[in-house]
């Protein structure tokens, strides 16, 4: 598959990947009907098999990199449906979302903030860094709405319900719903709630979701819940082939790491924002491409490389970490997704006013 996938892109005409299948050897829920797979790659882990990560990460990154440098000319994106049906619900809202006129586009974003547990010093640096990510990245025009998994915070949700919060804001839609914090492939984080401890949000609460024309772009800034290789689909899987979910999902394989997090979550933010790409594949290209750079110019990034040399363990290698998470975050979702703007960000066009290039 990856080296068909080369010879076509020889021809220097192919931009965009789209996988249609889901990873063979997982559960299929279907059985009896044909089922559609295609394979993903498996590279050597380095740096994240210090936290407890295997030694190989499962990435389609491969797939977009032509001539074998490691760095992306492809974007790329997967629909891991396992019968028409459920490619044609994906499809369905898809459609719906690019029919939405971008008046109609809700002026937020959720952030949604597990609990660290990396110690009360580096949690609050780690938090640090993050604000000041959103706060260099994302336009006045938008409305930064915060929630947080700890109970002393003011944006604790109400009676600490986080399934009902996560599913109102799912509705309402916006521009992403992002989520920083902990996760498996099946549910992220669990915690407390007046009836003992739950997931933020799990595969049994994906029924749940109505996202309707307004689904938003998730994001899971976590470990392991876009594990395309699971034994049973991730929740990464289960939000993209709801139909009432959302539009398209990003999320890593495999354990994360803070630096590579948020290292990638500013470069998506920076792309998005400031490049601003028609599609949603070529947002994620920047990203991964800038991610992989030095970045010796931008004063943000050598502050955060600064912040992790001081809280990592030796031996410290960050571009080996920013390279893993390249391989492990995917765009499960078709990478041609044309993006809805605010009417004021579609004047500048695609490209206009970036911060870097």
């Amino acid at each position: 598959m990856l080296a068909a996938v080369r010879r076509v892109g020889q021809s220097g005409r192919l931009k965009y990947l789209l996988l249609v299948g889901d990873v063979p050897g997982g559960q299929f829920r279907n059985a009896g009907v044909p089922r559609c797979s295609i394979p993903t790659n498996y590279v050597s882990a380095k740096v994240n098999t210090r936290w407890g990560s295997e030694p190989t990460l499962a990435t389609d990154a491969p797939y977009g990199d032509l001539n074998g440098d490691g760095v992306p000319e492809l974007a790329v994106g997967r629909i891991p449906a396992d019968s028409v049906e459920e490619l044609a619900a994906v499809v369905r809202k898809i459609l719906r979302y690019e029919q939405q006129s971008p008046a109609s586009q809700p002026r937020h974003l959720n952030v949604v903030a597990g609990m660290g547990g990396f110690g009360t010093l580096t949690d609050a640096l780690i938090e640090a860094a993050a604000r000041q990510v959103i706060q260099q990245t994302v336009p006045l025009g938008y409305d930064v709405r915060q929630t947080s998994a700890n109970p002393t915070s003011p944006h604790w949700p109400p009676a600490g319900e986080f399934r009902d919060c996560v599913c109102r804001q799912f509705a309402e839609g916006g521009l992403a719903w992002i989520y920083l914090g902990h996760g498996l492939p099946s549910e992220l984080d669990r915690v407390a709630t007046p009836k003992g401890h739950k997931s933020i949000l799990s595969v049994d609460d994906v029924p749940l979701l109505r996202c309707g024309s307004h689904g938003p772009l998730a994001v899971l800034v976590a470990c392991y819940t876009g594990a395309i290789d699971a034994g049973q689909d991730c929740l990464a899987e289960e939000l993209l082939l709801a139909e009432e979910g959302p539009v398209a999902v990003i999320a890593a394989t495999r354990v994360t790491m803070p630096y590579g997090n948020t290292v990638l979550g500013y470069e998506l933010l920076r792309a998005y924002f400031s490049d601003r790409p028609v599609e949603l594949g070529e947002t994620l290209r920047l990203a991964q491409r800038r991610t992989l750079s030095d970045a010796a110019d931008d004063t943000l990034r050598q502050s955060l490389d600064m912040l992790a040399r001081g809280l990592s363990t030796p031996p410290v290698d960050l571009a080996a970490e920013r390279r893993e998470h390249v391989s492990m975050y995917h765009l499960l979702g078709d990478p041609l997704v044309r993006l809805r703007r605010l009417p004021e960000e579609m004047a500048y066009g695609a490209g206009g006013d970036s911060i870097a290039k």
